[in-house]
């Protein structure tokens, strides 16, 4: 059996691809779950997912399959799969540590990264003032010093986390509500 990135075991009878020869949709979730943690070219692109891996029974793609298809939001077309939300600094893909997430909310949980590496995270420096910056919500303040800017930025970055919960209240996973609901700016990436 030719293994998947050197350890995916697609062990399903059932096809992978549609009849047009388009992959179906748990086989592109585990592809793309397995190219993440175990393809070298990938990795070289996106180093932070080097200490990442699937769990023994993701490795396969019956169970995983099994799986994916019963979590809330697999159904939804915008869905994506999130293994960062539920734990913090979670390296691991499996049904206890993944959730489904919207787009846009897996895009708002994002820490950006800024071209000056002296500032802190959602924090720029313009005509002499350190600004904070979340542009999904147009917000931009003027501040003094850079710390002012960045807990400016953590608070609103936090309460606009906080209130996607409330949007999607039902729609996601009970837990990945909880954990939006109760978001915490992580303090240990405020310099990138």
């Amino acid at each position: 059996m030719k293994l998947i990135y050197g350890v995916g075991i697609n062990d399903l009878t059932e096809p992978t691809r549609y009849s047009k020869g388009v992959n179906t949709k748990e086989y592109n979730l585990w592809l793309q779950m397995l190219r993440r943690c175990y393809s070298e070219k990938a990795l070289k692109r996106n180093p932070t997912y080097s200490d990442c891996y699937v769990t023994d029974d993701w490795i396969h793609f019956s169970i995983f399959a099994k799986q994916i298809r019963q979590m809330k939001g697999f159904n939804e077309v915008s869905f994506e799969l999130d293994k960062d939300l539920l734990f913090k600094g979670n390296k691991v893909y499996s049904l206890e540590t993944t959730c489904f997430l919207p787009k846009s909310v897996n895009s708002a949980l994002t820490i950006p990264k800024l071209k000056n590496k002296d500032l802190p995270c959602g924090v720029t420096y313009y005509e002499g003032r350190y600004w904070s910056r979340l542009p999904v919500i147009n917000h931009r303040k003027s501040h003094k010093t850079s710390e002012s800017a960045f807990e400016d930025y953590k608070i609103v970055k936090e309460n606009y986390i906080r209130s996607l919960a409330d949007v999607w209240k039902g729609k996601i996973d009970e837990r990945a509500y909880n954990a939006l609901s109760n978001y915490i700016f992580p303090l240990d990436v405020t310099l990138n």
